[in-house]
């Protein structure tokens, strides 16, 4: 049997003044520091009955005091005052070079005493923490929320707390708890401060990937899963407010469920009821799902759950900023998943500011504008003052993003890079694409502030950034989509411009010069009754798709003797699949549907790379009466028509003048309404000449 202890012990408070006298307690050595703190609870009842014993913060003296000297010299409350008990949480605090050496959380006492001290001495000090100081007035908060979660949704629906929110175009329908029902759990001392949680698409993905994760924690050794995604979204936009969502589902669910509150602290949910677990290292029961949300100042998961998460007993879900710096240590040691939640889509962005009384109208305005943002929608919707300055911040990013991206290409972080210009998505939406991401620019507006910056640099400069760009994962999308705005505003609004020359995907086609299109048409390809439109059109003329899901075409110049697609690259080379139009079915739609009385369209298409020929007969004219061209017996053959050929073109950096400053940018700059928007009305569209100047559709006499 292990021997006994006998320990003098004085607790004190904060000001070092004794609470009480003297305890004399006996322990075995083999027992561990939690149940030395219950054993002085226990003696300092009725004192110590508000406090739990895990804050009881116990400094074993050096140098035991001898109790007896210090009485007789009346030095007794001078000598403990003079005591120098520095932070807990400090290294300095564990060496034993000091007055007192504090005991750890947990530890077997035999450690610090192998046998009974000297009797008659002082040898334990032990300081009861103030009530009324922040972090213990939080833990009691957070106790009363626990326990009111607790017997509000322990296997219980969540139906009772649900409200719902429907948006109207497109319609659909999304569940949220609404602001009273939050103020009645009280989650706002789980730092949830917002006036609703919108259940989102989004977080039923997430929560269907950890749950086949967590089934996996003993086979493939992975102990957690790191939620990250956009950064400056901590407004209703998936990370922290995830944790809540998962908490909420587990305990209606009756699932154990930790939940960590302070770097060291945490509330843990079981059959057996709620517990706080407060400055404290305690197991966590087999399947437990440990939730913690990460900042800056403390990035990793408190002990208990990097514990249970390496002996696999536990599952730990982190929620973090997309700054890998915050979680690659312990995300690496533990093998821990990564997982990157998308941005809102509108839909839920429209039903997030309905929930908060807003417009759907003007939601969808400012997403248009400003990207997906939930918290800069809602920071610009509650005050709109904030636009202006926000309109800075975007300024500012971009200046820096064209300026210093050089700098850091190599080690570049989506928090290096402003999120009000760009937007970080997961890379796909299947398990293992939602483990890294990429960054784009969501508006045209956002990109247009971005251009500008790019205008004032020179050629050469241009050129080297778009390279740099186009070399990073996160980015190469984004220069891609700058570089075709470059080249469609050049292609439809300087007149004063030289053609640009086209390199055609099939090497065998020669190479054209694409002029400068005084008008041009933003044309969805599905607007077949628009079609018969375009052959009344003065060519050249060029067409502009309205939806970019077109992966291949990013705009089709009409000319007198060719058709040619447009395929903007940042690369220096660029395939385009067979002819690039396998994806480019809307492309092909087009064309078929030309009319025209002189010309025939010979489309290139798989193993015909210089064009079709119909039926095999260039001679054999396409009619309405014969519409597939066929050899028809004891006809004439028909006069060959002006043929037409299709080109693929891919169009790089490398081939166009640069923009030379900002003025002449915006001389011949295209606008947003002027670009992309869809006339509703086939007839009376516009065509753009110079900058700002709109003109009638100019049509060929019939």
């Amino acid at each position: 049997m292990a021997p006994m202890l006998t320990l003098f012990c004085l607790v004190i408070d904060n000001q070092k003044v004794p609470i009480g006298n003297i305890l004399m307690l006996q322990i075995q050595s083999d027992s561990y520091t939690p149940n030395l703190r219950n054993l002085i609870k226990d003696e300092m009842a009725p004192e110590l009955d508000h406090l739990a014993a895990n804050r009881l913060v116990m400094w074993k003296l050096l140098k035991p005091l001898d109790i007896r000297r210090m009485e007789d010299e009346g030095s007794f409350d001078a000598t403990i005052k003079e005591i120098k008990l520095p932070d807990p949480k400090s290294n300095q605090a564990s060496r034993r070079n000091g007055t007192a050496e504090v005991l750890r959380q947990i530890e077997e006492l035999s450690v610090y005493w192998e046998t009974s001290p000297k009797k008659g001495h002082l040898h334990l000090i032990v300081q009861v923490p103030s009530v009324n100081t922040p972090e213990s007035i939080k833990i009691d908060l957070v106790r009363g929320t626990a326990d009111r979660l607790y017997c509000t949704l322990w296997k219980k629906p969540l139906n009772p707390i649900l409200a719902p929110v429907v948006v109207p175009d497109p319609k659909k329908t999304y569940m949220y708890v609404p602001q009273d029902q939050l103020s009645k759990l009280g989650v706002k001392h789980l730092d949830y401060e917002e006036e609703a949680l919108l259940f989102r698409d989004e977080y039923i993905l997430a929560h269907k990937a950890i749950k086949e994760w967590s089934k996996k924690r003993r086979t493939e050794k992975s102990g957690g899963v790191v939620i990250t995604g956009h950064p400056g979204l901590e407004m209703n936009a998936g990370k922290t407010c995830f944790l809540l969502y998962l908490l909420f589902h587990r305990l209606s669910k009756g699932l154990p469920t930790a939940f960590q509150f302070l770097p060291d602290s945490f509330v843990l949910f079981t059959n057996s009821g709620v517990k706080v677990y407060a400055h404290t290292f305690d197991e966590l029961p087999d399947g437990t799902w440990a939730l913690a949300n990460c900042s800056a100042k403390d990035p990793l998961p408190c002990d208990s759950f990097l514990v249970a998460c390496r002996s696999r007993d536990a599952f730990v879900v982190q929620t973090s900023s997309p700054d890998e710096k915050r979680y690659k240590t312990w995300r690496k040691e533990y093998k821990a998943y990564t997982y990157v939640m998308d941005c809102f889509p509108l839909t839920e962005s429209v039903a997030l500011g309905m929930i908060h009384g807003f417009n759907d109208q003007l939601i969808k305005d400012h997403c248009e504008k400003w990207g997906p943002s939930a918290h800069i929608m809602m920071a610009h919707m509650t005050n709109p003052d904030r636009i202006s300055r926000h309109m800075e911040c975007v300024k500012q990013a971009a200046h820096h993003f064209v300026h210093n991206f050089g700098d850091y290409i190599t080690d570049v972080n989506p928090t290096e890079v402003s999120h009000t210009l760009f937007t970080i998505h997961p890379k796909g939406l299947s398990s293992e694409d939602r483990q890294s991401s990429i960054g784009g620019i969501e508006t045209s507006y956002l990109n247009r502030i971005l251009m500008d910056k790019i205008a004032a640099k020179n050629q050469q400069e241009q050129i080297n950034f778009y390279k740099l760009v186009s070399q990073h994962q996160w980015f190469k999308g984004s220069a891609g989509y700058i570089l075709e705005n470059v080249v469609l505003s050049r292609l439809c609004a300087d007149p004063e411009s030289k053609g640009l020359p086209c390199t055609p995907a099939q090497s065998d086609l020669p190479q054209l010069t694409i002029p400068v299109c005084q008008g041009h048409l933003n044309l969805s390809y599905k607007e077949q009754h628009s079609l018969e439109y375009l052959n009344r059109i003065r060519r050249p003329f060029c067409v502009i798709p309205t939806s970019k899901t077109s992966a291949t075409v990013d705009a089709t110049i009409f000319m007198d003797r060719h058709i040619i697609t447009i395929q903007v690259t940042v690369a220096s080379e660029h395939s385009v699949k067979e002819t690039g139009f396998d994806e480019a079915e809307n492309a092909k739609s087009l064309v078929k549907n030309w009319k025209s009385s002189d010309l025939r369209i010979d489309l290139m298409d798989k193993g015909d790379p210089k064009g079709k020929q119909t039926q095999n007969d260039p001679k054999v004219k396409e009619t309405e009466s014969n519409p597939k061209g066929k050899q028809m017996e004891n006809k004439p053959k028909v006069k060959e028509t002006l043929r037409i050929s299709m080109y693929s073109a891919v169009f790089n950096v490398r081939d166009f003048s640069p923009i030379k400053s900002e003025e002449m940018w915006e001389k011949y700059r295209v606008k947003d309404t002027e670009m992309f928007e869809e006339d509703e009305t086939p007839e009376g569209r516009e065509v753009v000449g110079e900058a700002g100047n709109s003109n009638e559709v100019k049509m060929d006499e019939d």
